[in-house]
């Protein structure tokens, strides 16, 4: 590797951008959850650039409207809004989608992290994080599988935090290491 380089990737991985290249998803709807985040909305974006309409999803929906506004193709986009924590709003969301034609891909992004480190952090804190981390996810694959299994399948991804590997400030309270360092 020249010096001044630095590896992007592990070595045998391809990056992500060059992973999807000649990639064409027109027709294809890729709903993603958190599509206002850090992670979800180059997510969103680079589905747009190959074609798939995306249903972008927020807690508000001006932030949602607002990434759905940014992608490309916006004729084919859609910016959705619900309590994913709530059974009642992710059956509506779905519900409404499924009505439009459904959803062909879920990309699980949504997610929270606490505020305050472990040893100060609030029940009722911590249990507002694992409903945000643990339940959306569920309740948002199971309801996405009612969709796709008729349909003839689909794709669910579920985006996790490396706070699984290590430990953050503040993040601590939700880091199980995978194996002892």
């Amino acid at each position: 590797m020249p010096t001044g380089t630095r590896r992007t990737t592990s070595p045998g991985r391809t990056r992500w951008p060059e992973a999807v290249t000649g990639v064409d998803l027109r027709g294809t709807v890729v709903m993603v959850t958190g599509a206002n985040s850090v992670i979800g909305a180059p997510i969103a974006r680079r589905f747009a650039e190959v074609g798939a309409s995306v249903v972008a999803h927020a807690w508000a929906h001006a932030t949602a409207g607002a990434v759905m506004a940014s992608l490309p193709g916006r004729g084919a986009h859609v910016a959705v809004t619900a309590d994913l924590t709530n059974p009642g709003e992710v059956e509506a969301m779905f519900a409404g989608l499924d009505e439009r034609g459904g959803v062909d891909v879920l990309i699980n992004n949504a997610g929270a992290y606490p505020s305050n480190p472990f040893d100060s952090l609030p029940y009722d804190e911590w249990t507002a994080v694992l409903r945000a981390n643990l339940d959306t996810t569920f309740l948002c694959i199971q309801r996405a599988a009612r969709s796709m299994i008729p349909r003839g399948g689909g794709g669910i991804v579920n985006i996790a935090s490396l706070s699984a590997r290590t430990g953050q400030p503040f993040i601590r309270a939700t880091t199980t290491p995978a194996r002892p360092r």
